[in-house]
């Protein structure tokens, strides 16, 4: 590909969250001692990647979900990384606006808080943190269950050697834990009212 052709693709910031991406992935393969091709299928490795792609310990902070109005400076920006990339916010697939500023009304956090128990075992004991915004209260509910003794429940899988049992072997499959027919690629505009 040619200057010109990723110019006229606007492919810039895809190729440079495609090296943060590899740069944590290596770091995390080396410090670990693992294979690079070990991580996808390691929950806590995962999340190590995606510490250092927060900017957990070195390095530029990088967003995990193309949030639009969610700036670096935002106290909650690791927060809600981290809860969506790991599924914990009431979201659609093709959101890209999570409204910080707006309510966080008792069905929302409710929501948050029943998806984070799909994901760490241990979620359900932590009490509902008190928040007026949407960023409050996944700041708040991050530090609480990374203070917590809450554990990442495995990924589950569904046939041995195919993870999602989508008929591509674990070994060539890029997304092991997401069936090709369910990836949906669009982007819905929100209005700009939560």
């Amino acid at each position: 590909m040619s200057r010109l052709v990723s110019a006229a693709f606007r492919c810039h910031d895809q190729g440079i969250h495609v090296g943060q991406a590899a740069a944590a992935i290596a770091a995390v393969s080396l410090k670990e001692g693992v294979e690079p091709r070990e991580i996808p299928q390691d929950r806590e490795l995962l999340e190590k990647v995606r510490h250092f792609l927060c900017g957990g310990t070195w390095g530029k902070p990088l967003l995990l979900w193309p949030w639009r109005d969610l700036p670096i400076e935002e106290e909650a920006f690791v927060a809600i990384n981290r809860l969506s990339a790991l599924g914990c916010l009431p979201i659609e697939s093709e959101e890209v606006a999570i409204f910080p500023e707006a309510q966080a009304s008792r069905s929302w956090t409710r929501e948050e808080m029943r998806l984070t128990g799909l994901q760490f075992s241990g979620a359900e004991t932590i009490a509902m943190p008190e928040a007026e915004s949407r960023a409050q209260f996944c700041y708040s509910w991050w530090k609480a269950l990374n203070e917590a003794e809450v554990s990442l429940r495995p990924f589950p899988k569904m046939a041995e050697g195919d993870a999602d049992d989508d008929g591509i072997p674990d070994e060539e499959d890029a997304l092991l834990f997401t069936p090709n027919d369910t990836i949906v690629w669009g982007v819905r505009v929100p209005i700009l009212t939560p």
